[in-house]
């Protein structure tokens, strides 16, 4: 029985830089919903993770976003997803410089959902 080559692809990640993620953290107004909201993401953050913890599995064969959701949990124009949306690797999404910056500006702007939605993103 001939089993052939696997057609597999193999994907490496960058770790995420968890001092930027800490740092976000106390961004959060209300540990308390955030948690009943997201689950243990913010004790996830405190605690020594192990690398890799963060990461949802991802099989490549996700749908690609349309961009009118995007618009929706992001609170930003079309204009401004369409020109920060990058593809690396055949794979498209944003920079975490991006999400960072976003993430920053929204907290210190007070605006506790549009802030959530990026630093969730963040994390994930």
């Amino acid at each position: 029985m001939d089993y052939g080559r696997r057609n597999t692809k193999q994907y490496s990640f960058r770790c995420p830089d968890l001092k930027e993620l800490r740092k976000l953290s106390s961004f959060v107004l209300d540990p308390l919903n955030f948690k009943q909201r997201h689950g243990k993401l913010l004790s996830m953050l405190s605690a020594d993770v192990v690398e890799g913890l963060l990461s949802v599995p991802f099989s490549g064969l996700e749908e690609i976003p349309r961009s009118h959701i995007i618009v929706e949990a992001l609170h930003l124009k079309k204009s401004e997803i369409e020109a920060c949306w990058v593809n690396k690797g055949g794979m498209f999404g944003f920079s975490s410089d991006f999400l960072i910056g976003k993430a920053t500006v929204f907290a210190q702007a007070g605006s506790a959902d549009a802030f959530e939605a990026f630093f969730v993103l963040l994390i994930y």
